[in-house]
């Protein structure tokens, strides 16, 4: 008798323990302009480079994002919106699977149509690298 009772909570208590398990990812950060304050209201879009897939967020008054449920993959990041700054743009970073990927993000002053463009370019020895926001160039 003991043992169907033991079986009986296993199985009902199971599929619990399932639900806080995903196979998505996260990416979150801050977007700063050059002196480190956070710029609130910018758009950072996480697009997928092998589904298409783009998800769109707003900074908060704290120049913070969140950007859930991404599928593991590569993606390309952009932060836009703000007067007097350019687009920033981070290509290659990887997303994997129920994981969280940090990338503050820091806009130059420029043109709203200037873009700076960063590369993750990985190592061909080792999985690729979790995002991260190198100091960038502009683009020509």
């Amino acid at each position: 008798m003991k043992a169907l009772v033991c079986t009986v909570l296993f199985v009902l208590a199971a599929p619990l323990c399932l639900l806080g398990q995903t196979a998505d990812g996260t990416i979150r950060g801050s977007v700063m302009d050059p002196s480190g304050a956070p710029l609130p209201g910018i758009s950072v879009a996480a697009h997928n480079l092998d589904t298409g897939l783009t998800v769109t967020v707003k900074t908060t008054d704290a120049g913070l994002y969140t950007i859930s449920n991404l599928p593991p993959g590569k993606y390309s990041v952009t932060a836009e919106g703000a007067a007097g700054f350019k687009k920033f743009e981070q290509t290659g970073g990887t997303v994997q699977t129920s994981s969280t990927t940090d990338l503050n993000l820091t806009v130059q002053l420029g043109q709203v149509n200037e873009t700076v463009t960063v590369v993750a370019t990985p190592n061909n020895s080792s999985p690729p690298p979790p995002m991260s926001a190198p100091r960038c160039k502009p683009s020509s």
